[in-house]
This record gives C-alpha cells, sequence and structure tokens, in this order.
C-alpha cells in the first residue's frame, strides 16, 4: 500500500492491535482527513484495496460494499487508536532534487591483480602454439620369417622322404619334422635368429643354419 503525493510514494502498512510492531516505524495522522487523504491513494489499485479488504476483516471490521465507505471506517479506527500506520523496514524517502544524498557513491576500481599476474604473457593471436613433443613410438615387431632345407642322398643325388629332424626354433622351443616327398622340411611364422637343426640318429651330429 502506498500514498502518492508531491511525484513521490510513499508506501505504508496497515496495523491492528494484535499485530507484530517490531523493526517498523507507527506515524500518526494529524486528523481523519490526512488518514483519508492516505488511504484513499488506494482506491485506483485493485489488488491493494483486495489486501486491505481482507486486512479489515482479520480485524473483525464491518466489511461494507463501497470501498471509500469502507476506508472511512479505518480513517475512524486510526483516530481512535485501533489501528495504525507504519512505514516498511525497507522503506526510505526519496531525497529532494540537488540533495547530497541524491548522488550515488561512484563504484570502487577493482582491485589490481598482482604483478606476476598482470605481466604474464600471453601468445600473439594468430601464431601457432609450440608443438608438443608426442610420445615415443613403441618398438615395432620384427618381421616373421621362415626356414626350409632338403636331405639329398650323395650317392644318387635324389632326395630322401621321412627322415625325422629335431628343430631348435630362434625362440627357444624345439619341434620335430619329417622330410617330405622332395625331401624338404619347411617352417614358416619364426621370428629370425639362429636354429638348431638335429636329424634323429644317435650317430649324428647337429647341423647349426642361419635363418635370415
Amino acid at each position: 500500500m502506498r500514498q502518492r503525493a508531491g511525484g513521490r510514494v510513499r508506501p505504508f502498512l496497515l496495523l491492528g492491535k494484535q499485530d507484530d510492531r517490531d523493526g517498523v516505524r507507527v506515524f500518526r495522522m494529524r486528523d481523519f482527513k490526512e488518514a483519508m487523504t492516505l488511504l484513499s491513494a488506494s482506491l485506483n489499485e485493485p489488488f491493494e484495496m483486495a489486501g486491505i479488504r481482507r486486512w479489515w476483516g482479520a480485524q473483525g471490521g464491518m466489511m461494507r460494499r463501497d470501498d471509500k465507505a469502507l476506508l472511512a471506517d479505518i480513517a475512524r479506527a486510526e483516530a481512535a487508536g485501533i489501528v495504525a500506520f507504519a512505514e516498511p523496514p525497507q522503506w526510505k524517502p526519496r531525497a529532494a532534487p540537488g540533495d547530497p544524498a541524491r548522488r550515488r557513491p561512484r563504484p570502487a576500481a577493482p582491485p589490481s591483480k598482482p604483478a606476476r599476474q598482470r605481466d604474464r604473457a600471453l601468445p600473439p593471436r594468430g601464431r601457432d602454439t609450440p608443438d608438443v613433443p608426442s610420445k615415443p613410438d613403441t618398438p615395432t615387431q620384427p618381421d616373421k620369417t621362415w626356414i626350409e632345407f632338403r636331405l639329398i642322398d650323395d650317392d644318387t643325388n635324389t632326395p630322401v622322404a621321412n627322415v625325422p629332424f629335431r628343430i631348435t626354433l630362434t625362440d627357444g622351443s624345439e619341434t620335430t619334422r619329417s622330410t617330405n616327398g622332395a625331401g624338404k622340411i619347411r617352417i614358416d611364422d619364426i621370428d629370425p635368429g639362429t636354429c638348431g637343426i638335429l636329424k634323429i640318429e644317435a650317430e649324428d651330429a647337429p647341423v647349426v643354419t642361419r635363418v635370415d
């Protein structure tokens, strides 16, 4: 609720005898006419008038149909000390033109940043940033290779089939293979290195070959 006077807006509260008056400034009207002037500002404010009616009904006042007659009852109750006007706690009168109180204080300048932050150089725009060293490449596995040999009879110069051999591969594992019809043994997909070849006969000595 408010009163408009001299271009200024003065809000007010209506307080009954049971209402809490802590933190508000109660003020009295000089007479019935001044009270009606203050209350009549709400006649053009439907929401404010509805609030006044609810408040007046809660105080046990007579609910008249005519808003002005209802406000007159409130003005007479104020003169009798039954109700009171009060200023809201947050309201302050507006200063008159030229009053120093109308001058808004100039906001304080923000505190300056520490020198180590202010003087930190930033990279120029449009210039490439330094390259980030890439992670070292993981070592690649060596290519696989194969081993192949052929058993030839020295007397007839013909291939010898079905002769068993024990072969030690480059990774240290052993396997047993026999020559095929062409006298050959071939093993694929092994790592480069040295293989051991041993014919499975007690009197034969091992033969060593290099697998590249």
